[in-house]
């Protein structure tokens, strides 16, 4: 079946719909593309275009759909989009047109065509969401003493560590959090008490091994002594490896950090 890949949310300058969609099929022929628009004064698409893709989740028929999520789009929306449960990917910061909207649409980072799989189990796919949710937002630091740290709430309530229809992948993070601090792999600080929340950052000492893994998609390098419980409770997954972690687990964002230069990590 052929696949639809629906864009939503607004562009700076508010560049035409059929451009975008023209020059998406000059360069992916084979795909259905649409453009949910929205105005950039509002970055809120007209009710009237949104209601149909609603009514498409009612009838099950998104099944072979993709969502593009713009940077500007409406929370309200947002939120609607989030509940249809179908694959949703966030496009970077950086497209700002529609030039840059198009390479990164058919480009790697984006794995929408064609598409790049990962296939992961429930806690490994656990284990890629909490440290995705780190690296995207460069929270990682040498020790305790740093300010690049993640506010818990934020990371165990927010996706992709918390994404609607995978629910054991969210209760496998929060098992898996005690062990990831306990090798050293993240940090901790704060006691969710008062004025000093609980927060976790990844340990820079461990941040180039951690982006090589994403990079090489294999756990392998964490099969020694120092990340034994992790390593374990990984393996201790039967469940089939059956999530793409390109779904969702590890973005775009992500990717884009993990090539960075791994001197970063000692910043």
């Amino acid at each position: 079946m052929q696949q639809t890949i629906i864009i939503i949310g607004a562009l700076p300058d508010d560049p035409r719909r059929v451009d975008l969609i023209s020059a998406l099929k000059m360069r992916a022929s084979e795909v259905d593309w649409d453009w949910i628009q929205a105005q950039a004064s509002s970055s809120r698409p007209d009710d009237k275009y949104v209601r149909p893709l609603l009514a498409k989740k009612a009838k099950n028929q998104l099944e072979h759909t993709t969502i593009v999520k713009l940077r500007m789009l409406h929370g309200a929306t947002a939120n609607q989009v989030h509940k249809l449960g179908c694959r949703i990917v966030e496009a970077p910061a950086k497209v700002q047109s529609i030039g840059q909207l198009v390479d990164w649409l058919v480009s790697s980072d984006a794995n929408l065509v064609p598409r790049r799989e990962w296939l992961v189990c429930t806690r490994e796919a656990a284990f890629l969401a909490i440290m995705d949710k780190h690296i995207r937002d460069c929270r990682w630091a040498k020790d305790v003493s740093g300010h690049h740290f993640l506010k818990a709430d934020d990371l165990l309530t927010q996706a992709p560590v918390q994404r609607s229809g995978y629910h054991n992948v969210g209760s496998a993070a929060k098992e898996l959090l005690p062990k990831l601090i306990a090798t050293g792999l993240l940090l901790k600080k704060g006691a969710n008490q008062c004025s000093t929340p609980l927060e976790y950052a990844i340990n820079t000492a461990y941040l180039p091994l951690i982006k090589q893994a994403i990079l090489d998609q294999t756990f392998a390098g964490f099969d020694d002594d120092r990340f034994s419980s992790v390593i374990q409770y990984l393996r201790g997954d039967y469940s089939p490896k059956t999530i793409n972690a390109f779904d969702g687990f590890v973005g775009a964002q992500t990717l884009e950090q993990c090539r960075k230069q791994h001197s970063d990590a000692h910043a």
